[in-house]
Formats: C-alpha cells, sequence, structure tokens
C-alpha cells in the first residue's frame, strides 16, 4: 500500500502546503506496517471523512490523502485535523 500525504491551510494558509510525503508500507518493519494499514485503511478514512463534513472553518488544516491499495486502486480524503484521531496525527509525525 502506498499513502501519500499532503496539507493544506493553517494560520493564512501559510506554511503546511507544498509539501507531500510517500510512505511505502512494504518498507516498514512489520508492528508499524500494520498499524499503518489498519489506521489508514480506506474503509476507515471514509468514515473520518464522512464524520469532518460540518467541520469548516478559515485557517483549518487539511489533510489531503491517498491511499493506492494493493489492487492499484487510488483512494482519496480530504481530512480536516480537527477529525483526525491524536493516534493517526502522531502517526503522520513519525512516518
Amino acid at each position: 500500500m502506498l499513502i501519500i500525504i499532503s496539507t493544506s491551510g493553517g494560520i493564512g494558509g501559510t506554511g503546511l502546503g507544498g509539501t507531500e510525503k510517500r510512505v511505502e508500507t512494504d518498507s516498514l518493519d512489520t508492528p508499524l506496517r500494520e498499524k499503518v494499514c489498519d489506521r489508514f485503511d480506506p474503509a476507515t478514512l471514509k468514515t473520518l471523512a464522512g464524520s469532518a463534513a460540518g467541520l469548516r472553518g478559515a485557517d483549518r488544516v487539511v489533510y489531503h490523502l491517498t491511499v493506492i491499495d494493493g489492487a492499484g486502486d487510488r483512494h482519496r480524503f480530504d481530512i480536516p485535523e480537527a477529525a483526525m484521531p491524536a493516534n493517526m496525527l502522531d502517526m503522520l509525525d513519525t512516518l
């Protein structure tokens, strides 16, 4: 699985755009790979994106996540930081 992570927003929309992380889960050690695959599973991200429908506002960070699964299918999600669980945010910082 390949996970592509980028962000937008933030204070005045500056400082967060234009960066992108690519995480190839096959390159991670087994315990971390299992956690990443579980937390960034397309079904999980779809639920988070759905729960974030009403979260709007200026200066909010939005995570743009693309997951390419083992079958090559591309799943895209835009999830506000406020809708991301703390354990996922922490994981994003370490990837």
